[in-house]
């Protein structure tokens, strides 16, 4: 099913979609203002290389991103992009390219309801997974401090409520953008 690639130009879009979605990854921290729309568009390249290219081309390309988000950034960073960009990425193209004829020659494509209905399920038990995560770990104080330390000195009692706000709904934003 995922055959290697077959020339030059299969490799190249293989390793430009990678680095262009790592790019976009390693660019949204840096400057925030410019490029944090644009983080919500890091997975746009390996789904374009899945529809347009080849699922095989997908299938590459993502393992090669999830390494290089680990060698520039961390494990951590590496597994929650795993699970909030490239899954769902593979995910949708997979089932959207999925067809089938029928008996007068015909071609259904797979249905978009139950395509909505998968995406959906998995968007659930993301939630769960990143709300159980975060209920039993230090994550959450650690969290809480680093987003302490970037508040001014004067406003640091708004900063903490809205610390904790924002710890409190981490794992439904999480969850939302893999949807």
């Amino acid at each position: 099913m995922f055959e290697l690639p077959k020339s030059n130009e299969d490799l190249g879009y293989i390793i430009g979609g990678s680095a262009l979605s790592v790019l976009l990854f390693l660019l949204a921290p840096t400057f925030p203002l410019l490029f944090m729309g644009l983080a919500n568009f890091m997975t746009l390249p390996l789904l374009c290389l899945g529809l347009g290219r080849s699922l095989s081309a997908q299938f590459y390309a993502s393992p090669l991103t999830v390494l290089l988000i680990t060698v520039f950034t961390s494990v951590q960073a590496g597994l929650i992009f795993s699970f909030v960009s490239v899954i769902p990425a593979i995910l949708l193209a997979y089932l959207a390219l999925l067809s089938r004829g029928d008996v007068k020659g015909g071609l259904f494509w797979y249905p978009l309801g139950r395509l909505i209905a998968v995406l959906s399920g998995y968007t659930l038990g993301l939630s769960i997974l990143f709300f159980l995560f975060f209920l039993n770990s230090d994550y959450k104080t650690v969290l809480r401090t680093h987003l302490l330390q970037m508040a001014p000195d004067k406003l640091q009692a708004q900063y903490s409520q809205l610390a904790d706000q924002i710890i409190r709904f981490l794992p439904a934003i999480m969850s939302i953008s893999a949807l």
